[in-house]
């Protein structure tokens, strides 16, 4: 056996070869050594096979040579060098001359830029066909760059080992050859095996069942019918398992990947813990991305698991911390080169982002109070971009905080080679963190919580390294957004081991890595079209007639690739569970896969003893079930709190409009104290644009002393002078550390500038309009805080409910007092009438009807002498329009005691509803308010 190798198409097959060998022998012996086809391969013509990203730099250098001063950038090159180095593998992989393959190509890009009109090509079009016309120099200088150092993509390694084999110059040690387990081999691997089973070294043996073979129809056998007939010899191990065996198939539709995943734990619950031993059962994902689903769903009685994919680093914590150190740059960067001149500051939310990391706490080494402490500071400094410097000012330990990140600071934009370095120090300084904290805790790294992100440096430190050799030999790399993007291609390749015993317990596998594999009980998710088999996406150079007719790989080929690997799987597996997602949002097609179509059809009939059932299972949704739990009962403290309100402030208008709203918003608000957290307000919000226009207003007419007077046009012309520096001011109070000099908020600036100027403008208009008439206008003052009270009956007991509000403005026109509330926002003259009353204290859309009728309710009460009150709108953005007065069913304009009433009977109400504790705060069935809700997340909204 020393004297025999076996080859199979990847490493795990080999694995579980040698423990099926081990099993048969009764004694010592030597073991036949067992390849992979891509080891084999290495092993004759010595040459290794480089990673994607070193490819990529190697194939730069060559594209620079060729193109000398043309040569685009590497950011550029890298947007179309990968694609075009994946047609270079296929090509020297499947065609054995390319010549007449490029100039295919050239002629079919000719025709495609071919003008019917016969006007010249345009210089985009010229440039279009000269990269085309070039792509067989970069291809020959390509291989000849590689190979001369001994090195190679895979399709050219396999295209070497099949030239030497062919001139016969290889140097094979071993006295036979059996190749295990093959399908579909592109053609250098044909010639491998071909020309060594004709020499008389090799022997070839398949694995396929009769049931797919013999039918010419059956796209599994595609490939080994293809091999029997171009070979002319009879194909060996072919078994009949499908027209023999006993097979159990349960097809189970679900909504949603999560659910799948699920069920297989229900599933996995119900096997006896022998299925999990000698390889019996395997849980296959046709999708990859159901890795941690599937994970968490593990049922207790797996005790022993073996995951063979790797984690994508990309997913780690730690790849998000480094990912965000760039982001924050690259930032700088993009705001640097937009013209803000803001070169070493950096913009709050990637501040946040960093700062917010578990990584960082860990270097920083004290409880998060600091951190939490500086990351408010932004939020509430409302400055989009602050400095390093005036980070570290934040800090309460600003020495020990420079120290501690300010090389995270540096400016990686002049500087990209420094970027690597300090990635580097970060990296070593979170590597020696975690050791330390792993002896503060008195645990093995390996036993700790956090240790996935202590594995994740590994890899990471591996990308570094290969960008810092590679920046100290090529003058190429300038650019941090260049940089940037080769640390997400290396990063792409990259994963992480999941430790498990590949030879025991449950194996959780890709398709592809079931090959040659057989077991008992197969799981088997996601098999939906455009998964299983994968979708007909184009990612290519060359056109699809050029490749079918050269032979390459196209949508057939793959398709009998993935419907080999799914029968093979089935042919010896007793009890299959195949799920496939009904859901359209998710990743993919709703539609099942067509092998299941098959299966349900053709296996019948085939072999009667072959059970197929299909269920489609509906679970209940998250969101189904949280509906109707979320209810706060009013409980003897829910009810103190709402007396405090109407004791120490009063219920305000803006609060009962919140209870109308939605009543647990009202809790959430009003009971339970929850507040939107800190945010740098980059751009001057709507509520700070109204609050600053409001406080113009009001301080322009403090400063006539015009509070009981009567207002003439010399006092309003008066106040013109004085808009600009007061708004400056408000701006500085009610929106600090803002920048009122550039972009939106320069705009906004001028905006209240101009409702400001438009006011006093329509004020002059109205008191010369008054004048006319013999009238005069009073002002009597702002900021009116109106409060009142009512007597309701809770319980039995008559109970005073004490109110509040802030009119903006009031002022009186002959008798009739004006009740005015500013709005910065247009406001529609139509939501403020209505027909009837209970609208008013129960639909959201009244909420501007419902504030003016608190307001004439509450100055009735303060001023019962003020008999004829007009509560009104003044729009500062509609301007023109004049004071919108309401609109009851009683009255118009002026608000009749009638009106009053009939509103107050509809508080008194809406006030019982609210202090009544059988009645719990619940969500509005009104979903529209819920757009803007804080709450919406809470909610499950």
């Amino acid at each position: 056996l020393q004297h025999l190798c076996l080859v199979t198409p990847n490493r795990r097959a080999g694995l579980f070869l040698k423990k099926y060998f081990s099993e048969l022998a009764s004694k010592a012996i030597w073991a036949p050594d067992v390849l992979s086809m891509e080891d084999f391969v290495e092993h004759i013509n010595g040459i290794s096979i480089q990673e994607p990203v070193g490819l990529l730099l190697e194939f730069y250098e060559v594209y620079c040579n060729i193109e000398k001063e043309k040569a685009e950038p590497l950011e550029e090159f890298l947007k179309w060098a990968p694609m075009l180095i994946k047609d270079f593998n296929d090509i020297d992989a499947h065609v054995s001359e390319p010549m007449q393959l490029f100039n295919n190509v050239l002629d079919a890009k000719k025709i495609e830029s071919w003008n019917p009109d016969g006007q010249e090509p345009s210089d985009f079009q010229k440039k279009y066909l000269r990269f085309f016309e070039r792509i067989k120099k970069y291809h020959d200088a390509f291989r000849g760059h590689l190979l001369q150092k001994h090195i190679a993509y895979q399709g050219l390694s396999y295209r070497e080992a099949a030239r030497m084999v062919k001139e016969d110059v290889a140097e094979i040690r071993w006295k036979h050859i059996l190749f295990v387990g093959f399908n579909a081999l592109n053609e250098a691997e044909e010639i491998i095996i071909r020309t060594l089973v004709k020499k008389g070294w090799a022997d070839i043996i398949w694995d396929a069942d009769k049931y797919y073979l013999e039918n010419n129809s059956h796209e599994a056998g595609y490939f080994l019918r293809k091999y029997r007939k171009d070979w002319n010899m009879p194909i060996g191990g072919v078994e009949d398992n499908y027209s023999i065996a006993s097979k159990n198939i349960f097809i189970y539709g679900l909504a949603k990947n999560v659910n799948q995943a699920k069920m297989a734990g229900i599933i996995l619950k119900g096997m006896p813990a022998e299925s999990f031993t000698q390889n019996q059962t395997a849980v296959v994902l046709a999708n990859e991305e159901l890795m941690l689903p599937v994970i968490n769903s593990i049922p207790p009685n797996v005790e022993k698991l073996n995951i063979t994919m790797g984690y994508p680093l990309r997913k780690t914590s730690i790849y998000g911390l480094f990912d965000a150190v760039f982001q924050m740059h690259l930032t700088t960067l993009r705001m640097r080169s937009a013209g803000s001149g803001l070169k070493s500051a950096f913009y709050h939310k990637d501040l946040v982002r960093l700062l917010r990391h578990p990584a960082i706490a860990m270097l920083w080494g004290d409880d998060d109070r600091e951190m939490d402490e500086i990351i408010y500071r932004i939020s509430s400094s409302n400055k989009a971009f602050l400095s390093f410097g005036a980070l570290t000012r934040m800090s309460s330990d600003s020495s020990r905080f420079h120290q501690a990140f300010s090389f995270l600071f540096e400016s990686f934009v002049q500087e990209p080679y420094g970027a690597v370095k300090a990635l580097l120090q970060l990296m070593q300084l979170l590597d020696a963190s975690y050791r330390q904290q792993a002896q503060e805790e008195g645990v093995e790294i390996e036993q700790a919580a956090w240790f996935a992100d202590f594995e994740s440096l590994y890899p990471i430190g591996i990308i570094l390294r290969k960008l810092d050799a590679f920046m100290q030999g090529q003058g190429a790399l300038h650019d941090l957004k260049t940089l940037f993007m080769l640390f997400q291609s290396m990063a792409r390749e990259s994963k992480l081991a999941l430790v498990g015993e590949p030879l025991n317990g449950l194996q959780i596998m890709g398709m592809l890595e079931t090959r040659n594999l057989d077991f008992k009980n197969l799981i088997i998710l996601s098999a939906n079209e455009d998964i299983l088999p994968a979708g007909k996406t184009v990612n290519s150079l060359i056109p699809f007639d050029v490749k079918a007719a050269f032979g390459m790989p196209v949508y057939k080929e793959k398709d009998a690739v993935y419907a080999y690997h799914f029968y093979r799987l089935l042919q010896r597996a007793e009890n299959v569970y195949i799920m496939y997602n009904t859901q359209t949002q998710d990743l993919g097609s709703s539609e099942k896969s067509r092998f299941i179509t098959q299966l349900q059809l053709e296996l019948p009939v085939w072999n009667p003893n072959i059970r197929i059932e299909e269920k489609i299972i509906a679970l209940p949704s998250a969101r189904d079930e949280m509906e109707h739990e979320i209810r706060i009962p009013k409980t003897p403290e829910v009810m103190m709190d709402l007396h405090a309100i109407s004791e120490k402030k009063g219920f305000s208008p803006s609060t009962l409009s919140h209870y109308i709203r939605c009543s647990l918003f009202f809790y959430f608000r009003h009971i339970a104290g929850i507040k939107e957290s800190a945010a740098v307000e980059e751009t001057i919000e709507a509520n700070t644009l109204g609050t600053v226009v409001h406080e113009v207003l009001e301080i322009l007419y403090r400063e006539k002393e015009l509070e009981g007077k009567i207002v003439k046009t010399e006092h309003i012309k008066g106040m013109h002078s004085r808009v600009e520096a007061l708004t400056a001011e408000s701006f500085e109070k009610n929106y600090p550390g803002g920048d009122l000099k550039t972009g939106k908020n320069l705009l906004l600036h001028k905006v209240a500038l101009r409702l400001v100027y438009n006011f006093l403008k329509a004020e002059e208009e109205l008191l010369e309009s008054l004048e006319k008439q013999n009238k005069h206008l009073t002002y009597v003052r702002a900021e009116e805080n109106l409060k009142g009270s009512l007597e309701i009956d809770l319980d039995g007991q008559p109970t005073s409910v004490n109110f509040s509000g802030f009119a903006d403005r009031i002022d009186r026109i002959g008798d009739v007092t004006r009740i005015i509330d500013y709005k910065t926002g247009k406001v529609d003259a139509r939501e403020l009438k209505f027909k009837e009353w209970e609208k008013v204290t129960r639909s959201s859309k009244q909420g501007k009807s419902f504030q003016l009728m608190m307001y004439a309710l509450l100055y009735g009460q303060a001023y019962p002498q003020a008999q004829r009150l007009v509560p009104g709108i003044l729009s500062l953005r509609n301007i023109k329009a004049g004071l919108l007065m309401l609109e009851t069913p009683e009255s118009k304009e002026i608000i009749s005691p009638q009106s009053v009433e009939a509103f107050q009977e509809e508080l008194e109400v809406l006030m019982q509803e609210i202090f009544n504790t059988s009645l719990s705060f619940t969500r509005t069935p009104d979903e529209a308010n819920c757009l803007n809700c804080d709450f919406r997340v809470v909610c499950n909204r």
